[in-house]
């Protein structure tokens, strides 16, 4: 990948009532423009979900600042939820991006981890989606590589709350159900083929839950293979926008 063309990218980044984490969501954005990646190669789209909080204003006039970041601001009426949202920047995105990624606007990117997780996914045809190891922004541990599924679809997180710096047993990539939301990329050819979905990504009808669990379901059943490779690619604070324990989840 060294001395080829780096393949588009499209970043799918919501935003919903978030003056309570402004720093966090500020530093999201300043972590994307600031990605070791082909300023041409990669956009972000960022979809509001119907704030009114004034973290869009905020938002909008930091990004009018980055002028050197390609980029597309969409602000919807309505909160459409994790999946209506992804779905809006999805049908926003570059018909000429090769990948998606899905960022959460509390997490916080590390200026390699886009080449990193493009390199990984360019090795195989039979990559559909991909993430890293992101680490809870708060106190230091994993907060997810991955996730598991069970026969009876009871729900795991690899490694999580371990010490990242302790994990002498992740080596190399490794198979999981799942790539968290967080911060996952996944190929747009073979999303398409694996829900038959051409311009949305995932059912409306799950709005904010399980609805990476369903798509990593789809991948296998497709064929697709989902890996978690061993590097830190991410920090991360956990249930900012709907909280640990809400009615909603």
């Amino acid at each position: 990948m060294r001395n080829l063309t780096w393949p588009k990218v499209s970043i799918i980044w919501l935003n919903y009532n978030s003056s309570k984490i402004i720093d966090i969501v500020l530093k999201s954005l300043e972590s994307i423009a600031d990605l070791d990646y082909p300023s041409d190669r990669y956009e972000l789209i960022v979809v509001d979900n119907g704030s009114t909080d004034k973290s869009f204003e905020k938002i909008k006039n930091f990004l009018d600042k980055k002028n050197n970041l390609r980029k597309k601001i969409i602000r919807l009426e309505e909160n459409l939820g994790f999946t209506g949202g992804n779905n809006i920047g999805f049908r926003a995105r570059d018909l000429d991006s090769k990948y998606i990624v899905l960022l959460n606007n509390d997490a916080i990117p590390f200026d390699y981890s886009l080449k990193e997780l493009v390199e990984y996914a360019e090795l195989r045809n039979d990559i559909g989606g991909i993430q890293g190891i992101i680490v809870d922004l708060d106190n230091g541990r994993i907060d997810t590589t991955g996730s598991i599924l069970t026969e009876f679809l009871i729900g795991a997180q690899i490694y999580h709350g371990r010490d990242p710096m302790n994990i002498k047993n992740i080596k190399k990539a490794f198979y999981v159900t799942y790539a968290d939301g967080a911060y996952s990329l996944y190929k747009i050819e073979s999303i398409r083929k694996a829900t038959g979905f051409q311009n949305k990504i995932f059912y409306d009808e799950m709005f904010a839950y399980f609805d990476d669990n369903i798509l990593g379901l789809q991948l296998w059943n497709s064929n697709f293979k989902i890996i978690s490779i061993p590097k830190i690619v991410a920090l991360h604070r956990r249930s900012s926008s709907f909280g640990k324990i809400s009615p909603l989840k």
